[in-house]
């Protein structure tokens, strides 16, 4: 009888043991998750779907039909300068979750070294003169209007606590902004969780889109919208909008998801040039997601004229390395494969000098 009732205590024991256990395993997790990475985001982890305090798209509508009143409204943009009907009709058609971002309620903050900022040797212990990697083309006499490019994301796993971002944007990298960009970070999440039978591990990559402006007095930071997948096509555009106070209308549209985000932004924005490509996030200090290789479809960028071309169909023109020293011979990325002459195709690779030091001197 006496052995049987401590065999009744032992089993509640150990089954009080297993709940404490998990209850303690959740906190653990639950406080993981919620450490913020290097890379400032607007929150930690970006929702997947669509806020319902905007229009979304009505179903089975063909949006090649709407007024530009209606594209507007379900936040799709009108056939971008250069951009072929094929493509824009692609784009518009796989719209299908619209997210939409909260009404800022943020105080006024400074603007941003980052993702950002130029970058300069005293910032950046690891990059010294370049943590980017891609095409830039100048028009300083007329400014841009429009920028646009497609790209698919990439199906890889960097290293623990790794991170890229892939951006096409307004804003001259030699010079101070305020710039406006619009793409996906990828990142390596890397924690591990204590318990009682050792520890667990998690080490996964995620993928989700952003934009930031960082003329914005509000919200110079990023903001990051809908998470995205390795394997989506995504395209992405900056674009001028009328009417006032807001003139740039900002998008990015997952294809094989259907889900997208478009936004407003105000007019302090330098449009002296326009890029893509792919940038170590944090100037450098956190270590660089490896990647693989980014191809970039229409690059294309319009200044308002008579002139829309890739990057290097603009005069000056930057192709920038990833480098302590914008050196050619020991890049950790750079553009290749341009297959255009304007430079409206092209590659970023990560594979040429990696990992980037101190890992590897090359």
């Amino acid at each position: 009888m006496e052995s049987s009732a401590i065999s009744q205590r032992s089993a509640r024991v150990r089954r009080l043991r297993l709940v404490v256990s998990v209850l303690a395993i959740s906190l653990v997790a639950a406080a993981a998750l919620i450490v913020p990475y290097v890379v400032r985001v607007a929150h930690a982890a970006a929702p997947t779907h669509a806020a319902s305090n905007c229009a979304q798209p009505p179903a089975g509508a063909d949006p090649t039909t709407f007024t530009k009143q209606q594209l507007a409204l379900y936040g799709l943009p009108a056939h971008l300068p250069g951009q072929s009907q094929a493509k824009w009709a692609s784009m518009v058609r796989h719209a299908k979750h619209r997210f939409c971002f909260p009404p800022s309620a943020a105080s006024p903050v400074a603007m941003q070294h980052g993702l950002m900022q130029p970058l300069s040797a005293h910032d950046i212990p690891s990059c010294q003169v370049s943590c980017f990697a891609g095409l830039q083309g100048d028009s300083p006499n007329t400014p841009m209007t429009s920028v646009s490019s497609s790209w698919v994301i990439p199906c890889v796993s960097g290293a623990p606590n790794t991170t890229a971002a892939i951006w096409i944007g307004m804003g001259d990298l030699n010079g101070g902004g305020p710039f406006l960009r619009v793409g996906v970070i990828m990142h390596e999440v890397y924690f591990t969780i204590p318990t009682p039978a050792g520890p667990i591990v998690e080490d996964f990559p995620e993928y989700f889109s952003y934009f930031q402006d960082t003329g914005d007095p509000n919200n110079a930071d990023i903001q990051s919208g809908p998470t995205v997948n390795c394997g989506d096509t995504v395209d992405a555009f900056i674009s001028e909008n009328d009417p006032q106070p807001n003139p740039w209308q900002v998008g990015i549209y997952s294809e094989t998801s259907g889900y997208y985000f478009d936004i407003t932004e105000g007019a302090n924005v330098d449009a002296s040039a326009a890029a893509c490509g792919v940038e170590d996030p944090g100037n450098g200090a956190q270590p660089l997601f490896d990647f693989g290789a980014i191809s970039f479809n229409d690059c294309i960028a319009f200044n308002g004229g008579d002139h829309i071309a890739g990057m290097l169909g603009y005069s000056p023109n930057m192709q920038w390395n990833m480098s302590p020293d914008q050196n050619v011979d020991d890049p950790w990325a750079m553009p290749v494969n341009i297959s255009s002459p304007d430079g409206r195709f092209f590659d970023v690779d990560a594979g040429l000098c990696w990992p980037p030091p101190p890992e590897n001197l090359c």
